[in-house]
């Protein structure tokens, strides 16, 4: 299950007037959060700014989106809104909404135009002067709709932005591809970055690539989301490299797959739904 998910719904969900109830709804939420984060690797940051925003009283530490802070449910005008609206949940203020919930939904959900606002946002800072000179093709990303933690997906998808100007002169189209998938595995959505006729000039071994920005990357994108790189390169053995993945899958961390379905330098980030 995914934290994001289970949190979203019993922190944020909006529920019939007159059945709300504070301490159960919060109580139903700390044990689901101590439950999960046992069970799943979660990113410290994303750990102290879920338990901050549920379980915490801190009236002086802010959290910031889009340079505007937003509060928590420990907050004295979500106090105030309970003891002047009872058995109401807080969603229910316009306020609260602005200044607290809405916030921290952006901060863990991607939906409708988000994730390809997000990419081209970031392209543009990553690619800087060279942004218009690259051809850019996206694939259904308005469709995009799932859980994870934006701000981490977002640093992870710079340095992997700025690896592709670093290698500019392989080709200036990059193509997004987002679709969903269920298997044996679960429901998945999964977003491809391609870089267009580039390829890997070396064996794809994490000893010769990961360093500088790949390896910032990892770090970003680890506990968020799989990541694999395929590409062609001179050892034909093998062309995609499973860098994060469940360790107890069937996964291994080399594959050969049809050097005919190989456009370019891919990314793939798979997100469990």
């Amino acid at each position: 299950m995914c934290l994001h998910k289970v949190l979203y719904t019993t922190l944020t969900h909006k529920y019939d007037e007159g059945s709300y109830n504070r301490s159960v709804i919060i109580q139903e939420a700390q044990d689901e959060f101590l439950s999960l984060t046992r069970s799943l690797v979660i990113q410290p940051a994303l750990y102290e700014r879920v338990n901050w925003f549920g379980f915490v009283s801190n009236k002086e530490k802010f959290y910031y989106l889009n340079k505007f802070h937003y509060t928590n449910w420990q907050s004295t005008n979500v106090l105030k809104w309970e003891l002047e609206n009872p058995n109401m949940h807080p969603i229910n203020s316009d306020l609260l909404f602005i200044e607290m919930f809405g916030p921290f939904k952006k901060s863990i959900e991607l939906k409708d135009k988000d994730l390809k606002n997000l990419i081209s946002n970031q392209l543009v800072s990553s690619l800087g002067a060279l942004y218009t000179s690259f051809d850019v093709e996206y694939n259904d990303l308005d469709n995009a709709n799932f859980y994870t933690d934006v701000d981490a997906l977002k640093r992870g998808l710079s340095y992997l932005f700025n690896a592709i100007k670093q290698r500019s002169e392989n080709g200036l189209k990059v193509k997004y591809n987002y679709r969903r998938v269920s298997d044996i595995e679960g429901r998945k959505r999964i977003l491809e970055i391609i870089h267009i006729n580039s390829s890997c000039n070396k064996s794809l071994e994490k000893i010769d690539l990961f360093k500088g920005d790949l390896l910032a990357a990892e770090k970003a994108l680890f506990g968020i989301c799989d990541w694999s790189i395929i590409s062609k390169s001179p050892d034909d053995s093998f062309n995609k490299l499973n860098v994060l993945f469940d360790i107890n899958s069937n996964k291994m961390p080399k594959e050969k797959i049809d050097d005919s379905m190989i456009e370019g330098f891919t990314h793939v980030l798979t997100f469990y739904a």
